[in-house]
């Protein structure tokens, strides 16, 4: 099997962003800008995030508290 690569020059690190595409977070984005202005969105479901997530900052995913007294 043969991939298809495109590769792009991604602009500054604020260009890069992450995430929900919805409130039940159902599906993660991550978005990135390159320096040649164009916009690219990859999306993964919340068990790959989580594994790039672990992988890239080595630590568990936060948790986020709905109480706002534990916030």
């Amino acid at each position: 099997m043969t991939l298809d690569v495109t590769r792009n020059v991604v602009g500054r690190t604020d260009s890069i962003s992450d995430g929900s595409t919805s409130a039940n977070i159902e599906a993660w984005d991550l978005r990135f800008s390159t320096h040649d202005g164009e916009q690219i969105v990859i999306r993964l479901d919340p068990a790959d995030m989580y594994e790039l997530w672990t992988e890239v900052r080595g630590v568990p995913w936060p948790t986020v508290h709905r109480d706002p007294e534990r916030r």
